[in-house]
């Protein structure tokens, strides 16, 4: 018997019923049916009926839905009133019910009902012959196989659901069915194999990656504990060194990372594509300004020191190497414990950028944050003053760099009592 069925009894009903599924399971929701265009002109006695549904009397609802589907037996009436009967346990009119309406329109659906009302009773053999039944004589059709697991799957025959996936598996080639066995595990709340059926499925099918993205980050949203994303991450880690020339695995990883703001694990897995792969650059550029922004200063040096490294192997080496020294200075600068020592590795740092790459529109801010050292660290004014001069002079260079140059300027001519000069200064930025 359904472990599930045989310990919550009818009341499972709610959860089995109306759990978000795919293909036909959907359907079985009345409030889905009723919703739809075609049934927006109901009867009193319909709205009535819905009405007692909803206040959960479901004696009154059931009698007014048994009169409804003998005038009309349609399916919607049909679930309604098969959900009535349940909830009253009225077992054998429910049979009746479901005896009738498979004569009316014949499908699988309804011997999965029928196995489910048996199991409500105690009578786990007779459900068990027609739920072997059904497994062992699967559709030849890919949609008809996702209805007919996905109906065992909303009456809690999860096992049941997941052979049916297997054997479509073994008899078809081209479609893996690890999408719809993840859905499975999901409803079945082992999440472990949910990641595990995903991961494969982007192993099989690399182009679905952004679609498993997309639901494994619907599902850690969801996260309370974080116990969702520490398994994601165990098994990502997992399959990532067991197969660690795998290119999915490792972007899985690195997208990991970043959806946790683990950039220090991101700089990692971007490296070591890098290395691997190649052609990684821009990657660890993007990273690198990521990890400025969220203040992770000490990832982002490493980062831009990392594609620096490369000097002219990489067209981003100018880049870097300013992304570099604005790291090491606002690190620095973050840090209220930095000493004199510090900052005057800093100016040899700048300054020996600006040496070997010269002063141009790339390297501009590489000058301004030397200055900012100079001035507000070293106290070396004219040094500072001189450095933002040459770099204002600089083009092209767009106007907001333009703007913090004279800005920083104008600040610096404050501080030495110069205020005519810097109030100038002020308005041309204003």
């Amino acid at each position: 018997m359904n472990k599930r069925i045989k310990k919550y009894g009818p009341l499972v009903l709610i959860f089995l019923f109306f759990m978000t599924g795919t293909g036909t399971a959907i359907s079985q929701n009345p409030r889905v049916i009723l919703n739809s265009p075609q049934h927006k002109q109901v009867s009193s006695k319909e709205k009535l009926a819905r009405e007692y549904y909803k206040k959960k009397e479901y004696d009154k609802a059931a009698e007014l839905f048994s009169q409804l589907y003998k005038e009309k037996p349609t399916h919607q009436y049909y679930v309604y009133y098969f959900n009535c009967l349940i909830y009253l346990r009225e077992y054998k009119t429910v049979e009746k019910l479901i005896r009738k309406q498979k004569k009316l329109t014949p499908g699988f659906r309804y011997d999965i009902d029928q196995a489910y009302v048996y199991d409500l009773q105690g009578e786990s053999k007779k459900a068990r012959n027609i739920i072997n039944k059904l497994v062992n004589n699967i559709p030849d059709n890919p949609n008809r196989i996702r209805q007919l697991a996905a109906m065992l799957q909303s009456r809690g025959y999860y096992d049941e659901a997941l052979k049916i996936y297997r054997k479509a598996q073994q008899a078809d080639a081209e479609y893996d069915y690890y999408l719809e066995i993840a859905n499975v595990y999901q409803a079945r709340g082992d999440y472990g194999k949910m990641i595990d059926a995903y991961l494969m499925h982007i192993n099989k099918v690399p182009s679905d990656i952004q679609r498993v993205k997309n639901r494994l980050q619907g599902m850690t949203r969801l996260d309370v504990d974080g116990s969702m994303s520490e398994l994601l991450r165990t098994k990502l880690l997992e399959r990532a060194q067991k197969d660690p020339n795998n290119l999915i695995y490792a972007e899985m990883l690195l997208w990991y990372s970043y959806q946790n703001k683990d950039f220090d694990m991101a700089y990692r897995q971007a490296r070591a594509l890098d290395m691997r792969f190649g052609d990684r650059d821009e990657e660890l550029l993007n990273l690198a300004e990521i990890a400025l922004s969220n203040k992770d200063y000490e990832t982002a040096a490493k980062a831009y020191d990392y594609v620096r490294e490369k000097k002219f192997d990489t067209p981003y080496y100018l880049e870097s190497y300013a992304g570099y020294y604005n790291s090491l200075v606002k690190q620095a600068e973050a840090d209220p414990a930095t000493d004199l020592k510090t900052y005057k590795e800093l100016k040899k740092t700048g300054e020996k950028a600006l040496e070997e790459l010269g002063l141009n529109s790339e390297t501009v801010p590489v000058a301004e944050n030397l200055s900012r050292v100079l001035a507000y660290h070293l106290k070396d004014y004219d040094e500072a003053v001189s450095l933002l001069e040459r770099a204002s002079k600089v083009e092209p260079i767009d106007q907001f760099t333009k703007a913090r140059i004279k800005l920083l300027y104008a600040d610096l001519l404050l501080i030495q009592n110069k205020v005519w000069d810097a109030s100038l200064l002020y308005s041309q930025v204003e």
